[in-house]
């Protein structure tokens, strides 16, 4: 985020030396403008990224999957996904995040979010149609792992 803040800098004071000039004094709206956009983009993408992705996938909190008209086949692998996470959760010693079903026939899961306090896993249907619980505990425990590395180091 630093990064892309520094460039837009960059770029406003590329803006403020070439429309402006160099006068005796120089007000960087260019810079300036570009250090607010910056900012305020980073920050909202740090506090809300998370919640685009999973909109953007269309996950669905397995808590209102489960609500849904779900069949006793998908009720039972929402509960055993639900439970798998906080298994994963106990054995790693971190909160359970948020967990969401992505319907999706793919087999992919996902992990996001800025801290593991805010963290969330995604996984899509067609994964939970296709693997053993055995097989989603290592996918969940990837997942898991992925996130608090990430988000901590």
């Amino acid at each position: 985020m630093a990064v892309f803040v520094s460039f837009l800098l960059f770029l406003g004071y590329g803006f403020d030396r070439f429309y402006i000039g160099d006068g005796e004094f120089v007000f960087p709206i260019g810079t300036l403008t570009a250090f607010g956009v910056g900012t305020f983009s980073a920050l909202t993408s740090y506090h809300s990224g998370d919640r685009a992705v999973l909109l953007s996938t269309g996950a669905v909190p397995v808590d209102r999957a489960l609500s849904a008209d779900a069949t006793e086949d998908d009720t039972f692998k929402l509960r055993q996904l639900d439970n798998v996470v906080e298994e994963m959760s106990i054995a790693a010693g971190l909160p359970k995040p948020k967990v969401y079903v992505v319907p999706d026939p793919d087999p992919n899961a996902f992990a996001t979010g800025r801290d593991p306090e805010h963290a969330s896993i995604a996984v899509t249907r067609g994964l939970l149609d296709a693997v053993t619980r055995d097989e989603l505990q290592g996918v969940v425990a990837h997942e898991r792992a992925t996130c608090a590395i990430s988000i901590s180091g």
